[in-house]
């Protein structure tokens, strides 16, 4: 890949899987703090 772009730089699974992992957990203390600040919540679904 080096050849065809020589500003490739190759991404590893873990550090990939670390990095969704990572995100993944901001993500949802930032929903669980935005939930305790809520009193009630309606939840709608099309069928």
């Amino acid at each position: 890949m080096k050849t065809t772009s020589p500003y490739y730089v190759r991404i590893f699974r873990a550090i990939a899987k670390a990095d969704c992992w990572t995100s993944y957990e901001v993500e949802k203390k930032m929903l669980n703090g935005l939930l305790k600040t809520v009193d009630r919540i309606s939840i709608t679904t099309d069928m």
